[in-house]
């Protein structure tokens, strides 16, 4: 059988902090989400990265990108990422989340 996901991924976030009615700051938990992955060069695979546009019009450098199941678990931006392949543990940051109809990409 074929092992689409042969990776894994853990990713970790600091909750945003938000003005509450009160004008009190608040500060929500974090949160978190570990799971099966494929972990691919981005660019041409000679470590060339590859630049797209995110979702608020900004270019974007990525060096890697993350295949998985699709998500119900938005990632922001910012989030910390460790893809663990055999031999090799990537650590990164999560530079764009994108849900497809059958599968997700994290761009790192």
């Amino acid at each position: 059988m074929v092992n689409f996901r042969p990776h894994t991924i853990s990713i970790t976030w600091d909750g945003k902090p938000y003005q509450d009615a009160d004008n009190n700051w608040q500060t929500p938990e974090g949160g978190s989400f570990e799971g099966d992955c494929r972990l691919v060069p981005s660019g041409n695979g000679s470590g060339v990265v590859k630049t797209f546009t995110s979702a608020d019009g900004k270019k974007v450098e990525a060096t890697y990108k993350v295949y998985l199941d699709v998500m119900s678990t938005e990632i922001p931006k910012g989030a910390k990422a460790v893809v663990t392949i055999p031999g090799k543990t990537i650590d990164s940051e999560v530079l764009e989340h994108f849900n497809y109809q059958s599968y997700s990409i994290l761009w790192l």
